[in-house]
């Protein structure tokens, strides 16, 4: 805006002109204002063309930010996803976020503490349902005039004025908004980032598990009530078997006498 502000008053681009008799401000006719409208800079500060930034990457360095960063009293793995499709996008929420946070709520009323989870949850997808517009359209803006008036600037005004959207390194950027939510939202600590990292190591391990589980729960059923599920299972679980058979059955040769047996010569079906 200081720069726009400089640019103006120095090409003397003004909507009136003052009187040279009395000094009062001559009002412009109609078509003088058409034209002018015409000749008027539009400045775009925007990233699109100059420094784009997909929204892919911006969910992948996002979540990079937030495993290197991580806030405190975290109660699972941070997972960021953009899923364009409606009603994958609405199973992807209820399979991941509320099935997980009423799961989380039932077992702090269990040991009589007040349910949270959900509530947060709402709260975030109401927020997100706001941007919603933004996040699956995109527009195509005009950023010439930004870049010449940045281009007009001497480079001490360059540094100190600087809304070059080329020199944001958008990595770092992540990084920053992370921590900046951390300290100055949050009010934690960033001194703890060791034993918080270690922390959502362990919720990331126990995320794994509890996928794992369910899988397994919801293909059990399957299994029992479809012949085709029964028959790839048994078929699934019979290889693993044999898989884990011939390594036991490798482990206990002497490394010397495998190494002289070609591979091709050793028997897979036991």
């Amino acid at each position: 805006m200081i720069a726009a502000a400089w640019k103006t008053a120095l090409s003397n681009l003004q909507s009136q002109t003052p009187s040279s008799s009395n000094n009062q401000l001559i009002p412009l006719s109609n078509h003088d204002i058409m034209e002018r409208r015409k000749t008027i800079p539009i400045y775009n500060l925007v990233v699109g063309k100059t420094n784009p930034l997909p929204l892919k990457n911006l969910v992948s360095m996002l979540h990079n930010s937030y495993m290197a960063y991580p806030f405190d009293n975290l109660i699972r793995h941070p997972n960021l996803k953009i899923i364009p499709n409606k009603h994958f996008r609405k199973l992807f929420t209820f399979v991941y976020e509320y099935l997980p946070a009423y799961v989380f709520d039932r077992g702090l009323v269990m040991v009589g503490r007040k349910p949270m989870a959900m509530r947060l949850n709402h709260r975030l997808n109401e927020s997100l349902r706001v941007l919603h517009f933004f996040i699956y359209n995109q527009w195509d803006w005009d950023v010439t005039k930004t870049l010449e008036l940045v281009s007009q600037l001497n480079s001490s005004d360059q540094q100190s004025f600087n809304f070059d959207a080329r020199s944001i390194h958008w990595q770092t950027y992540c990084d920053r908004f992370v921590i900046g939510i951390k300290q100055y939202l949050l009010k934690e600590d960033l001194d703890g980032y060791p034993a918080q990292r270690r922390r959502l190591q362990r919720i990331r391990l126990f995320g794994y598990f509890g996928q794992a589980v369910t899988f397994l729960v919801v293909w059990r059923l399957l299994v029992s009530r479809t012949t085709i599920a029964r028959n790839i299972w048994h078929l699934v679980m019979s290889q693993g078997i044999k898989f884990f058979q011939y390594f036991q059955i490798s482990s206990s040769l002497p490394i010397r006498n495998i190494l002289k047996v070609p591979m091709w010569t050793i028997p897979f079906k036991l």
